[in-house]
Formats: structure tokens, sequence, C-alpha cells
């Protein structure tokens, strides 16, 4: 009967280890997937801030404004410099993700 029991309870430990390694691994996954979206909707802010400054240099050019033009430059350059930033902060916490889980695999 102990034998039962402790077999039981090796069991239902084993069982309750994988669950919890199931839902690790399901959080990691979830993470990656958020983080390489909003990489994606980062690249995609980028690609619009560039097409909205061709359109503010065009109408500056056409006006001679060249004061204008080195503003719009300027201010445009700080916006795409923190989404990259931003960006790349992204793809870090992504690679350590990986790493996380490769490391996981190598202590099992």
């Amino acid at each position: 009967m102990d034998a039962l029991k402790a077999a039981a309870a090796k069991t239902a430990s084993a069982v309750k280890h994988a669950a919890k390694d199931t839902y690790h691994s399901g959080a990691v996954q979830a993470s990656k997937l958020q983080l390489s979206h909003d990489i994606s909707n980062i690249d995609s802010k980028i690609r619009k801030r560039k097409r909205q400054f061709g359109e503010e240099v065009y109408d500056a050019l056409c006006n001679e404004f060249t004061a204008e033009v080195n503003r719009l430059l300027e201010v445009t350059k700080k916006d795409i410099a923190a989404m990259h930033n931003d960006k790349t902060r992204k793809k870090q916490e992504l690679e350590n993700l990986k790493h996380d889980k490769d490391k996981d695999k190598a202590e099992k």
C-alpha cells in the first residue's frame, strides 16, 4: 500500500512539474510573439514617419524654406533614433528569451 501511495505521489509530482514546464513554455512563447509583433510595429512606425517627413520636406522645399527643412530633418532624426532604440531593446529582450529557453533545455 505504501508503495502504491509513493508511486501515486511520484506521478502527481511529475504531472505537476510537467504542467509547470508547459505553462512556462507557453508564457515564453507568448512573450516572444508579443516582442516580434512589437518589433514589426516599430518598423511600420519608422516607415510611416519617413513618409511623413518626405511630405513635410517637399512642401518646405517647394517654398524654399531651408531652415524649415533642417528643423524637420532634426526632429525626424530624433524620432527615428528613438524608435530604433526601442526596436533594439525589444530585439535584445527577444534574444534573452531565446537564450533562456536554450539554457533551460540544457539544464534538463
